[in-house]
């Protein structure tokens, strides 16, 4: 685990502390099913932003719409709305789907859940 501070470099008054736990398996081949690999924790409230999770899953069984919901209200944030303007070259990965949430300063958030399918990765990442 590190602990990271996460500024805004527009406004640096606007920062928080991260916790990254990350977890690693020195053997080759390590069955890493159903594990969780990344996960960036706010540091005062223990608030879950983003993760990496392994997972036996397929896109096709994943239902982002319902982890973003579930997310959101876990966080206490406002419904978001679906992501229009996508770049698809924005991901390296074609199983994903983006969200807006509104920010401070009339800015705004966007949070994408997707799969890495080689490696059957589940992610909730947060980007601007």
């Amino acid at each position: 685990a590190e602990l990271y501070s996460a500024i805004d470099v527009l406004e640096p008054r606007n920062n928080v502390s991260v916790w990254q736990m990350s977890l690693s398996e020195s053997r080759q081949n390590a069955d890493k099913s159903n594990r969780l690999m990344d996960a960036y924790i706010d540091a005062d409230s223990g608030k879950l932003y983003e993760f990496y999770v392994r997972t036996p899953l397929s896109w096709d069984q994943i239902d982002p719409d319902a982890i973003i919901e579930s997310w959101r209200n876990y966080l206490g944030l406002e419904a978001p709305q679906e992501y229009a303007n996508d770049n698809p070259l924005s991901e390296t990965t074609p199983y994903y789907k983006k969200y807006i949430f509104d920010g401070m300063d009339d800015g705004y958030t966007v949070v994408t859940v997707g799969f890495y399918e080689g490696i059957s990765e589940l992610f909730l990442k947060i980007s601007k």
